[in-house]
């Protein structure tokens, strides 16, 4: 298992002013390996939810040991970003978060791109450039990114 439903009820505020909402069902779709879709890259997109089962480190250390993950299909779109239609760059992305770590009482997260933080001042500025295709979204981060357990660290 590699990829992460880490979220749902996703929204990007675009610099532009522009505020893209996506299908409240759809996830926020990670793979913290690689293997199956860009490390650095967030898919926006349906998903068939399955079984309850325990999962592995990786989903353990976002949504907590106690969580039990739900082992479901995702159909990956293209990964070329030839197929995809640029919207532009990101200043905030919103979503809710699953599990049991580093969620708020409402379980709505957000996260502002370059803002200044202890990693922003190691690492400068990233952009983070959202893409669409047939409704599904897809948001790219710089080659050193950090998305981990507390979910969106830098950019």
């Amino acid at each position: 298992m590699a990829l992460i439903v880490k979220g749902y009820n996703v929204s990007f505020d675009m610099i532009d002013g522009r505020q893209i909402d996506a299908p409240a069902s759809y996830g926020m779709i990670h793979d913290p390996t690689g293997r199956q879709w860009k490390s650095t890259s967030l898919l926006v997109a349906p998903y068939e939810k399955g079984e309850e089962a325990e999962g592995d480190r990786h989903t353990r250390d976002y949504f907590g040991a106690s969580h039990l993950t739900r082992m479901g299909d995702i159909r990956l779109p293209p990964k070329s970003l030839a197929d995809w239609r640029s919207e532009g760059d990101v200043d905030w992305i919103w979503y809710h978060r699953q599990g049991r770590k580093h969620i708020t009482p409402t379980r709505s997260k957000k996260h502002k791109f370059n803002k200044t933080s202890l990693a922003s001042l190691l690492k400068g500025k990233g952009r983070a450039r959202l893409y669409s295709r047939n409704g599904c979204y897809r948001l790219e981060l710089p080659r050193n990114a950090i998305v981990d357990d507390r979910g969106l660290v830098w950019p």
